[in-house]
């Protein structure tokens, strides 16, 4: 699906209960789009099995531009797709706003048909409210990527969202990286519990001073040694100039992971995504 307009006045594409599967093609994205001025809506579809990605959204915004427009991704599952299943861009600016919520995403292969290495959700300058997704046993470099260097106020919400047991397995990268942050953000309530990534926090950053707030997440450990081995900012490397603060932070692992497995989503075509255990 390819969506492309040059229209300078705003409006609005929306996609809902629909399912996208098995398609691949020389164009990123099963959905493709590239627009003007253009705000969208993703609600309750299901992305599974496509080789070259599921969302690509390139979207510019002119300079004239007044009110912001804002997008909303919500209740859509990505499953066992290749290449970024979500990648979002804003070009030009005033840079967007968008809503990530509710969304899954499990066992996704990261790597793009010509072999590069890629995150399985990836967001470049675009203010972002990410809540309450869940990602599960994916494989990419980054399980989420997040860019945004136009200012130092905060750019990314990062709230509520579980990450379990993703990794770089297979991939031919140093390590793997649960987030890459290069961003100001705030990121709290989060599980983060990916053995198989060295840093579940990690940034590339340099020469612009940023803070993540990160308290309140649980990080697969109950102690604060421990748990600062697990994030790459500038105390580990003093070219970097990200900072990440984790404390206070959870002590105890939350029930989803204390039972040994998570809840999952059943897409139900014309319905909305319900969560089963």
């Amino acid at each position: 699906m390819s969506y492309t307009s040059t229209q300078t006045e705003n409006h609005l594409l929306r996609i809902e209960r629909c399912k996208i599967t098995d398609n691949g093609g020389t164009s990123s994205g099963a959905i493709h789009l590239n627009a003007a001025n253009q705000a969208f809506e993703l609600f309750n579809n299901y992305l599974a099995e496509n080789r070259n990605g599921s969302i690509y959204s390139r979207v510019h915004y002119e300079e004239s531009q007044s009110n912001m427009l804002k997008n909303h991704i919500h209740g859509n599952t990505f499953d066992s797709n290749r290449g970024v299943s979500l990648f979002l861009v804003g070009v030009t600016g005033p840079y967007f706003n968008v809503k990530v919520t509710n969304n899954y995403f499990s066992r996704n292969f990261a790597k793009d048909p010509d072999g590069k290495v890629n995150s399985v959700c990836r967001i470049t300058n675009i203010r972002a409210h990410v809540q309450g997704n869940c990602f599960y046993n994916n494989i990419g470099q980054y399980a989420f990527e997040y860019n945004y260097l136009q200012e130092n106020a905060t750019v990314l919400r990062f709230l509520n969202n579980t990450l379990y047991k993703n990794s770089a397995l297979g991939l031919n990268v140093n390590y793997g990286v649960t987030i890459l942050c290069n961003g100001a953000a705030e990121m709290h309530g989060n599980v983060f519990q990916n053995p198989g990534n060295r840093y579940q926090i990690g940034t590339t950053l340099q020469g612009k001073q940023v803070v993540v707030n990160a308290t309140l997440n649980w990080w697969g450990e109950s102690v604060a040694n421990l748990i600062g081995s697990l994030i790459m900012d500038e105390t580990k490397d003093y070219r970097l100039s990200l900072t990440v603060i984790f404390k206070p932070f959870v002590q105890l692992p939350p029930q989803r992971v204390i039972s040994g497995k998570l809840c999952f989503f059943i897409w139900v075509f014309s319905q909305h995504i319900h969560w089963a255990c």
